[in-house]
C-alpha cells in the first residue's frame, strides 16, 4: 500500500509523516503540499492500494475538489481517504461521509493515539 499525505502546510506534513510512518512502517509514504501534484502521482498508481490523508482547506484545489475528482473516475476505486481538518464542522463531517471512499474524519493534529485507532478501524473494515 502507498500512503499519500496531502496538506498545504509543510510543517504539518513533516509531523504527519513521522506519526503515520510509526504505524505503517511497511508502506511507502509520499508527501505533497500541492493537490495537483498529488493527483498527478495518483494517476500513475492506478493499480495500487492507496491511503490518502487529505486536508480540506488548501489553495489551488481544496479537499472537496480532490474528492470530486477521485469520485468522477472509476479507476480510483482503490483509494481510501482519511479527512484531516483543523476546522471541522458537523456539516463537513456529514458531507465527507457521503463519499464512500472516506473512511475516517480526524481533527488535526494527527497524534499517535488517533493514528493507532485509525489503523485498528481500517483493519476491521477489511
Amino acid at each position: 500500500m502507498t500512503i499519500i499525505l496531502l496538506d498545504d502546510d509543510p510543517i504539518t506534513n513533516i509531523i504527519n509523516q513521522k506519526v503515520v510512518s510509526s504505524f505503517f512502517p511497511e508502506d511507502s509514504i509520499d508527501v505533497f503540499t500541492n493537490p495537483k501534484q498529488a493527483i498527478s502521482c495518483i494517476e500513475n498508481m492506478v493499480n495500487e492500494k492507496i491511503l490518502l490523508f487529505l486536508d480540506l482547506n488548501m489553495p489551488v484545489l481544496n479537499g472537496w475538489e480532490v474528492l470530486a475528482y477521485l469520485d468522477a473516475h472509476k479507476r480510483f476505486d482503490n483509494i481510501k481517504v482519511i479527512i484531516v481538518s483543523s476546522t471541522p464542522t458537523e456539516g463537513d463531517k456529514r458531507r465527507s461521509y457521503k463519499h464512500s471512499r472516506v473512511k475516517s474524519f480526524i481533527i488535526k493534529p494527527l497524534t499517535y493515539p488517533k493514528v493507532e485507532k485509525l489503523k485498528n478501524d481500517l483493519l476491521l473494515q477489511n
